[in-house]
């Protein structure tokens, strides 16, 4: 269900690519977000965080712990690799399957370190419809 919310939400700083400026999410905005707002994510999120403290799983939870916020991006990296095998394998079943670990990873990343992320995603969907068609590239990739 969307939830309009007006800016600021999260307090921390993303350095967006539109014009290379630097956007600071501290700052009052009145932007209604609610086309991208989607507050589930973020409790998926902690239902997810949950499961892996209850499994022992290495959870960061400042970004003090540069290694291990550095090694559970590597595995997302790893899981990307293995999407792109199933493509080259075309086998759609574990291609999903691997999509969902990736989505698994970074949620589980992003709740042990206290990011709504499903605040910085309606934040950052804003700044994208601004952008150009295709962020202004020839290829739409």
């Amino acid at each position: 269900m969307n939830k309009p919310i007006t800016a600021p939400v999260w307090m921390g700083t993303l350095t967006a690519a539109m014009n290379n400026k630097h956007i600071d999410w501290t700052e009052d905005r009145d932007i209604d977000y609610s086309k991208f707002y989607y507050s589930e994510i973020s409790d998926l999120a902690s239902e997810i965080l949950a499961w892996a403290i209850s499994k022992k799983f290495l959870t960061p939870t400042s970004f003090s712990e540069d290694e291990a916020i550095l090694a559970k991006l590597m595995l997302i990296v790893s899981e990307l690799g293995e999407a792109a095998e199933a493509v080259r394998n075309q086998d759609s079943v574990n291609f999903a399957e691997e999509l969902a670990d990736i989505a698994i990873r970074l949620l589980h990343l992003s709740a042990g370190l206290n990011i709504p992320i499903h605040e910085v995603i309606a934040q950052k969907m804003i700044v994208n419809e601004q952008r150009p068609d295709r962020h202004g590239k020839q290829s739409g990739v």
